[in-house]
Formats: C-alpha cells, sequence, structure tokens
C-alpha cells in the first residue's frame, strides 16, 4: 500500500513538471516559420500527454476516486516513461536557454493580460495550446496529491531533476537555432514516448483516452483558418502517421490521426478556395486559374465529350432521367464500369464569365474536391469522383456530382431517402436500437462538418439518403429484412453547403423543405449571412425527431390540414408558412394551440421519452431550443465559425449534450 502510495504521487509531481516543461517550449518566441511544422507536432504530443493525464485522472481528481487502479500494474512503468519525456524535453529546454536569451517577466501586476512587446500572454499560448491545456492549469492548483514513500520518488525524481527548476524560468524564451534533423528526432522519440503512455492504459481507459484525444484534435482543426498554418499542421500529423507506422505495435496510425488529417486536409481546401475568391471579391480582374493549382484538385472534371464517351444513364423506366432529382448511372473508369449517381447544383441565369460564374465554379470544384478527399469514417457523406458543367450537356442552368454508389453495389443498386422510407410502410422501419444508431451517426457527420467549419445549410430527411440492393426493401433484403443498412446513413444534398452569396430571386427560393429551417430564416435562400451552425443543429433536431417516431415531422405535427382537407395532402409541399414558422415553439411548448394538440395527439417532442429514453429526448430538446443555456450555451448572434472561443464552446457543448448522450443509449 505504500509503494502504489508513494506511485501516485509521484506520478502527479512528475506529470506536473512534464506539462511545466511543455508549456515552456511552445512559449518559444520568434521561432522560424520553417520550424512551424514541429512546433505544431510538439503541440499534438502535449494534447496526447495531456489526454492521457485526463483519463488517468491527473488533470481533475474527483472526491473518492481510486487513480491508484486506474493507473493499474503498469504505475512504475507509467512513472518511468513520464520521466523520460521530462527529461527529453529537459535537453531542448536547456538548448533555449542557457544563452541568455530570455524576454523579461511583466514589471508589475496586470502587465500578463497585455502581453509584452506583442508577445502572446500565458492565456493566449495555453488557448492555441487547446482548453484541455487552459483546464490542467485551472484545476492543477485545485488538487491535492498524496503523499508518501520518500525513497520511491527520490528514485525517480533523480530522472528528472533537471525540470524541478522550469518555474524560475522567465515567461517567454527566444527561439535560438537549432538543427532541424535534431527537432524531427526529438518528436520521433517524444512520439514513441506518449505511444507508449497510451499503450499501458489500453486495458483501463482505452475509449476515454481515444474520446479525449478526437475531442481534443477536432479543436486544434477548429481554432486554425490560415491557409499556411493548415499546411503546416497537415505536415505535421503526416510525420507523426509515418512514426506510428514504424513503432505502433499495429503497424499504422491510430484512427484518431488519420481523422485529423483527414479534416485538415478538407479544411484546408475550404480556406484555401475562400481566400480565393475573397481576392476575386477585391479585384474583379483577379486570375483565379493561375491560384487553383494551390488547391491540389484530384477529382476530375467531365466535359461533354467526356460523358458522352464514359457516361450513360441507368434508369430504363424514365425518358428523361436528367429530369430526376438523383438519376442513376454507369460511369467507365480506369477500375471498369462503376454504378453511380448523380445530383444538382442549380446556379441560377448567370452571364458568362462574369464573377458570379467564376465564384459558382470555384465553389463546385472545392466542394466536389472536398468530397472526392478520404473522410474519416465517422463522416457518413458521399464520394464524389467527378462533376460537369450541364449547362454544356443539356443546357440546364445547373452543376452536376457524379457520386459513387457504396462498395458492393451494383447496376440494381437504388437510392432512396429517408423522407422517402416514412411513406413506404412499416417493412423499411428498423428497430429502435437500429433508429439511435443511425441518429448518432448523423450527429458524429455532423460534428465533423463543423469542425472544419463546414455548415451544410440543408440538414433534412430528403437529404439523408441509403442505398438499395434490388427493389426499396423488397427482394435483395439483409438479415433483418430490410434491404439496407440503417446504421449506415448518407448525408448528401450540398447544394447550400457552400455559401454562393447574397444573391437571390424569389423564383430561386425553394419552399418545400422550409419546415426544417430555423423559423426566422424561412423563405430565405441560405447565405453566408443567414447560415449558422446552430441553425445545422436545429435542423438536425427535428431529423433525429422523425428518426426515433419514424414519421415525417409534418404527419407528426399534424400540419398543413386544410390543405388535406382540400385534397393538397400533408407533407412539406403543403405546409403554409404561419404553421412551418411555428413548429419550433410548439414543440418546445412555448405556443399553445398547436395542430396535433387540436387532434388529441400528444406532443411529438414529448412521447421521445416513452419511444427512445430521456437521452435521446433531451438530445433532440437541446437542438431545438439551438441557443442559451437550454441549447449550447452560445447566442444565436455570436460568431460561431470565426471566434474560436464560441466555436469550441459550441463543439464541445454539442459533443456533451448530443453526440456523446445518443452514444450512450442502450436499448
Amino acid at each position: 500500500m505504500e509503494v502504489a502510495s508513494g506511485i501516485i504521487s509521484l506520478t502527479c509531481d512528475v506529470f506536473d513538471a512534464t506539462v511545466r516543461i511543455f508549456n515552456f517550449i511552445t512559449a518559444l518566441v520568434d521561432m522560424p516559420r520553417e520550424y512551424e511544422q514541429y512546433r505544431l507536432q510538439l503541440i499534438i504530443e502535449y494534447n496526447r500527454v495531456l489526454a492521457w493525464g485526463k483519463a488517468a485522472g491527473l488533470i481533475d481528481v474527483p472526491e473518492g476516486s481510486t487513480l491508484g487502479a486506474t493507473l493499474g500494474a503498469e504505475g512504475i512503468e507509467l512513472v518511468a516513461t513520464i520521466a523520460r519525456i521530462q527529461w527529453l524535453l529537459s535537453e531542448f529546454r536547456d538548448l533555449n536557454a542557457r544563452y541568455g536569451n530570455e524576454v523579461p517577466r511583466p514589471s508589475k501586476e496586470g502587465d500578463h493580460e497585455k502581453g509584452i512587446d506583442g508577445q502572446p500572454t500565458d492565456i493566449d499560448v495555453l488557448k492555441a495550446i487547446s482548453s484541455l491545456a487552459v483546464s490542467y492549469e485551472a484545476k492543477k492548483k485545485e488538487r491535492r496529491h498524496r503523499r508518501g514513500t520518500n525513497h520511491i520518488r527520490e528514485f525517480f525524481e533523480k530522472a528528472a531533476r533537471n525540470a524541478k527548476d522550469v518555474v524560475t524560468h522567465p515567461i517567454r524564451v527566444r527561439w535560438v537555432a537549432i538543427d532541424k534533423d535534431a527537432f524531427a528526432a526529438l518528436l520521433q522519440d517524444l512520439h514513441v514516448l506518449t505511444e507508449r503512455l497510451h499503450e499501458l492504459m489500453r486495458n483501463y481507459r482505452e475509449k476515454r483516452i481515444d474520446d479525449i484525444t478526437a475531442k481534443t484534435y477536432r479543436e486544434m482543426i477548429l481554432t486554425r483558418d490560415n491557409v499556411q498554418d493548415l499546411k503546416f499542421m497537415l505536415d505535421a500529423v503526416t510525420s507523426l502517421i509515418s512514426t506510428s507506422a514504424l513503432t505502433r505495435k499495429e503497424k499504422e496510425a491510430h484512427t484518431n490521426d488519420r481523422t485529423l488529417q483527414d479534416l485538415i486536409q478538407l479544411k484546408k481546401i475550404s480556406r484555401a478556395s475562400e481566400s480565393i475568391l475573397s481576392q476575386l471579391a477585391h479585384d474583379p480582374t483577379f486570375d483565379i486559374s493561375g491560384r487553383l493549382s494551390e488547391l491540389g484538385i484530384t477529382v476530375r472534371a467531365y466535359s461533354e465529350a467526356d460523358l458522352s464517351e464514359d457516361f450513360t444513364w441507368n434508369e430504363h423506366e424514365v425518358d428523361a432521367p436528367e429530369r430526376l432529382p438523383r438519376p442513376r448511372g454507369i460511369l467507365t473508369t480506369n477500375e471498369g464500369d462503376i454504378p453511380v449517381w448523380i445530383e444538382w447544383k442549380s446556379i441560377g441565369n448567370i452571364p458568362p464569365g462574369s464573377d458570379r460564374e467564376k465564384e459558382a465554379g470555384l465553389r463546385t470544384l472545392a466542394l466536389a474536391e472536398m468530397l472526392h478527399l478520404p473522410k474519416p469514417a465517422t463522416l457518413h457523406a458521399p464520394e464524389c469522383i467527378g462533376y460537369f458543367d450541364d449547362r454544356d450537356v443539356s443546357g440546364a442552368d445547373r452543376y452536376g456530382w457524379i457520386f459513387k454508389m457504396p462498395d458492393g453495389s451494383d447496376y440494381d443498386t437504388r437510392v432512396l431517402s429517408l423522407h422517402d422510407m416514412f411513406g413506404r410502410g412499416a417493412r423499411l422501419r428498423p428497430s429502435l436500437s437500429q433508429r439511435v444508431a443511425m441518429a448518432s451517426a448523423l450527429c458524429a457527420t455532423v460534428l465533423d462538418l463543423h469542425a472544419v467549419n463546414w455548415l451544410h445549410k440543408g440538414i433534412f430527411s430528403d437529404n439523408v439518403l441509403f442505398h438499395f440492393n434490388g427493389d426499396a426493401g423488397g427482394a435483395a433484403a439483409d438479415d433483418a429484412g430490410l434491404g439496407y443498412d440503417p446504421e449506415k446513413p448518407v448525408l448528401s444534398g450540398f447544394e447550400f453547403s457552400r455559401p454562393d452569396g447574397t444573391h437571390t430571386t424569389a423564383r430561386e427560393v425553394d419552399v418545400v423543405w422550409d419546415l426544417y429551417r430555423w423559423p426566422a430564416i424561412q423563405r430565405e435562400r441560405p447565405t453566408e449571412r443567414n447560415s449558422r451552425k446552430t441553425y445545422d443543429l436545429y435542423s438536425l433536431g427535428l431529423v433525429l425527431l422523425e428518426i426515433a417516431h419514424w414519421e415525417k415531422l409534418s404527419t407528426l405535427m399534424h400540419l398543413g390540414k386544410k390543405e388535406a382537407d382540400s385534397g393538397g395532402g400533408v407533407d412539406g409541399h403543403s405546409v403554409p408558412l404561419g404553421e412551418s414558422k411555428m413548429v419550433r415553439d410548439w414543440l418546445l411548448g412555448i405556443q399553445g394551440g398547436a395542430p396535433f394538440e387540436e387532434a388529441g395527439l400528444p406532443n411529438p417532442l414529448q412521447e421521445l421519452r416513452n419511444i427512445a429514453g430521456d437521452r435521446y429526448w433531451r438530445a433532440v430538446e437541446r437542438c431545438l431550443w439551438a441557443h442559451g443555456e437550454k441549447g449550447f450555451g452560445v447566442d444565436e448572434l455570436a460568431d460561431q465559425s470565426n471566434d474560436s472561443s464560441v466555436g469550441i464552446a459550441l463543439q464541445e457543448a454539442f459533443t456533451e449534450h448530443v453526440v456523446e448522450a445518443l452514444r450512450s443509449v442502450h436499448v
């Protein structure tokens, strides 16, 4: 018991000292830009150590914590590994601190809030690392480490004594010249050690460590918007992945690292295209063709001649497949003939050669590339394998994206939307556990999109797709007799997912799906100015409501009754604007007189408690509130995409109250 207590106390001490050195190095001033990749790689390793420490209970230790059980039987090796990390960092620290290159401390109280010579303050440095680093600094004073067995502590402290004087150094030290190869070697050794830390905890806190690391990675992406910084970060994680392939037992990178790489790539493409468009807006004569090479485009643009030779329609039951919203086809590629489907992006009658045409073309190209790139397994979006300008093919004012059918598909594979499935009876209705998994997959997808500041702007059940082999739900059914995998939804419908400016006319406004949009922006075309992440989350909440009930929203709400009585049906097409705008208030009980009340039906939101349980109900309710304490803790008018503090707060709240809540639902 005495030995175990000593190891726990020593672990806390050595962990604290290691974090101090990480802070010291990441705060170095005047580091050349060509070293930024290495600094970011160091920050990634820093966050991996913090994630391990949080999972182990070294950051916030609750009352009655059994830290000894958390550390497990490998406590001595854990402490030795942390001590080795500490020693490694100390060597690097000493190289930069022995030449009198310190930046002076503030001369009086309060100066730390202003910074010195324009340099960032302590809190700025921590924020640049992660909110986990900020949390550690805030909570370390509250912790009370257990003490005991000095002879054990002294043994390990000898290995890390170099770090004990870190607190006596100034808060900023200037960078001195150091060989890049030496820095790279340091990072490689550091990654081996942090990976070993994670391995030693796999049997105790594997999922916890992975979840914390994933959350911190998404935060790192969210807080970086500069294209060059994103390139440096991509280089850093690519180097980390190369090291993992050589050092991990599995001989391949961790899923979290691959996810980080994929999301950085998505955001880099997005930000690079926005940078080009910004230049175009300031200089109408700007030639964007010369800048396109910066995007590293790999998706193919098909000409009319290409399509005539390589593409055929696969819709034999209709005479004009190009009029269908999602027509199927067969595309000839180097891999052979593959089944595909097409989605359209209307652009309106814009003048050829105009800035608006250049903008629409670049946005279409950028989104095609983003949907073409490798994506995390948690991002359920279609794979784009090409695009074309339909003005040159059929004369219609639109672009077409060509999406590949999923692996295992054949020429009979069909695409059916969730909205259409609701109207096909009980034979397509999955079990409750499958519906919860479906909802969870959609939430994880939106989390990944928002992490790269990618707003969808059109989340409704007609844009949630499933693939059927053969007749939808008929002959070629799976083991459950459904004919599709309900736990693999595809979020599509990206027509408005990149802002197309503020140009709009009454003809361009599509009112069919207004029912799912934030009430204040209904009857408006989605643009950059009227789109917010919380609006996406509101729409998502309505889709989650439909999934649990397995019914269309208009039917659940008993909307459009007058139109139904006159033969108009009860669907999104016939819901009056006055009713559509009231859906949120009726569901949340802000306003009475809902059509479902008049029909003697229960509130569909409250009914979720009986159908899917309290956790599911609370997750949906929070999406519908969207803002404030009952929502995600952010103001509706806050800058959710550009203010990193707002973005982080929103991301954390959505992760905790929706993504993780749905993952914890067991039925």
